[in-house]
């Protein structure tokens, strides 16, 4: 096979076009993105249940993510906790 490469073989910078200039033009890891130009980012913020704050209308659904599920209500700033029914 003459003229072709081996399978295992070995190039340096200099042999690969363009590639030095497209390593010093790359993002570095302190960038910024405005929310713009997040594609559906402001939306999904939009549509996020908020931590405090707000009012949830309709059925809250709490998925199993293990062998059980605990819910806990927390009725004032001691963290004390309020009877909560259940339906499974």
């Amino acid at each position: 096979m003459d003229g072709k490469a081996n399978i295992s073989h070995v190039h340096s910078i200099d042999n690969i076009t363009n590639l030095q200039t497209e390593l010093d033009n790359r993002s570095l890891n302190n960038h910024i993105h405005t929310i713009a130009n997040i594609t559906d980012l402001q939306t999904n913020l939009n549509n996020k249940l908020l931590l405090t704050g707000g009012t949830l209308s309709g059925d809250l659904r709490i998925a199993k993510s293990s062998d059980h599920t605990r819910l806990f209500i927390s009725t004032n700033e001691s963290g004390s906790t309020a009877d909560v029914i259940v339906v499974y």
